[in-house]
């Protein structure tokens, strides 16, 4: 029996009985990870399949002419099991990556909370913008620089939102006066004070006399002089 193809041509035509058992066997064929692609098992497949095909159909005896020179048949199966056993090395290496990348994420998980607390600590004792924070892996906060085109943007930004909430301030609240319109008031008169019983009535003050005058000066007649008589 002979095969020919565009690239290869089988030489022995040997086809005495079954083919023996193959030397090796073919290495296995595992699933890929979730997040893989299908695509690498589809190739592990088809090579797979004709590693098969060769062991199946011709003995190892059997020659094939192929550009890379003429080959037996178990050549050419250990070239094709040579990427198989590859791909599986590459699937295997890239679960055990999956696996630590798995494995970091939930110790990040468990040291963030760690880090942002001791970081709350620190800015506590040399402010959020203290310089001394680099020393420890962290940046300062930055102060943010308003223009003079920023704040005015955010005074008349202000000066609108006031205007149309009706917001007033100190001042202007005690400019706003009126009465209260739709409640019935009704002033509390006191009473007066009643005297307490067996308390004697004061009398009513007396009017005071009025006081004398005081006395006009009396006229007097201006002394005469006396005659005295000499013996």
């Amino acid at each position: 029996m002979s095969t020919t193809s565009t690239t290869s041509s089988v030489v022995a035509t040997s086809t005495a009985g079954p083919a023996p058992a193959p030397a090796g066997a073919s290495p296995g064929i595992t699933s890929v990870a979730k997040s893989g692609k299908s695509t690498k098992v589809l190739t592990q497949a088809s090579y797979q399949a004709l590693v098969s095909g060769l062991q199946s159909t011709f003995q190892p005896t059997d020659t094939f002419n192929v550009p890379g020179g003429t080959l037996t048949r178990d050549q050419i199966i250990a070239q094709l099991n040579t990427f198989i056993s590859a791909a599986e090395a590459t699937k295997a290496a890239r679960q055990q990556w999956l696996t630590a990348v798995a494995g970091e994420r939930s110790t990040l998980g468990d040291v963030t909370p760690l880090r942002q607390s001791i970081r709350s600590i620190l800015q506590g004792r040399f402010g959020k913008e203290g310089p001394a924070l680099t020393s420890f892996g962290f940046s300062p906060a930055k102060l943010a620089k308003r223009t003079a085109h920023t704040k005015a943007a955010a005074a008349v930004k202000t000066a609108a939102t006031r205007e149309a909430r009706h917001t007033m301030g100190t001042v202007q609240k005690k400019t706003v006066k009126g009465d209260v319109v739709g409640i019935a008031v009704t002033p509390l008169v006191a009473s007066p004070p009643q005297p307490a019983s067996g308390a004697s009535t004061p009398s009513s003050p007396s009017t005071p006399s009025p006081s004398p005058s005081p006395a006009s000066p009396a006229t007097t007649s201006p002394a005469q002089p006396v005659a005295s008589s000499s013996h």
